[in-house]
């Protein structure tokens, strides 16, 4: 299971508003594709999705983030 910030690498557009098709999900913004199984962009190579460990133990899925800082807000 993965779990990446809803952030484009591009600009940062949200992600949830991308289309999926076949394990890549497609920025609806600028069209920038990455790959759900690794968080590699197959536009531009060189940037990725910023990914978050995930942790499942029975029927729960747990999930650690960042914490915010006053720099943040």
């Amino acid at each position: 299971m993965d779990n990446y910030h809803n952030a484009c690498s591009h600009l940062g557009f949200p992600l949830d508003k991308g289309k999926v098709d076949n394990g890549v999900i497609t920025c609806a913004s600028h069209q920038f594709q990455y790959d759900l199984k690794t968080g590699k962009c197959l536009t531009v190579p060189d940037v990725s999705l910023q990914g978050y460990e995930v942790r499942v133990k029975g029927d729960n899925v747990y999930s650690q983030f960042p914490t915010k800082t006053n720099a943040d807000q």
